[in-house]
Formats: structure tokens, C-alpha cells, sequence
């Protein structure tokens, strides 16, 4: 399975896919108080602005998608 890595600061999120395939990449939708929301995690790290949402509050959609989540 391919791992979303996860990283919480006050107000953004680090984020890349941890897989067995080079360059692995897959958009992914994440659940947000305001709905889903898109983002294109590569396997190189990538910072957005969690735009006042909460870290408990964004969250990938994995009932959509056969991936792991591992948050630090």
C-alpha cells in the first residue's frame, strides 16, 4: 500500500506518499469542515496552508482510496 506521510504545523501540512513505485504519485481528496478538497502529494514533501482547519479536521478520505495514513 502506499503510506501518506503527514506533517502538522500550527497552520499548514507536509505531506508525501511513501511507495514501492519511483515517483510515485496520486491525487487524493481530503475531507475538510468545508468539503473535499484535492491535493497532489508526490514523494517528495509538499507544504499547504490548512486554511484554519484543524489537524483533526483534515482528513485524507480513506474510504475513497486503498492507501495507509501515518501522521508524526
Amino acid at each position: 500500500l502506499p503510506v501518506l506521510e503527514l506533517e502538522f504545523a500550527a497552520d499548514s501540512v507536509r505531506f508525501r506518499w511513501r511507495a514501492d513505485v519511483e515517483d510515485f504519485a496520486m491525487p487524493l481528496k481530503v475531507r475538510t469542515p468545508q468539503g473535499l478538497r484535492l491535493v497532489r502529494p508526490t514523494t517528495r514533501w509538499q507544504t499547504v496552508s490548512l486554511d484554519g482547519v484543524s489537524a483533526e479536521d483534515w482528513q485524507p478520505a480513506t474510504d475513497l482510496f486503498y492507501i495507509a495514513v501515518e501522521r508524526r
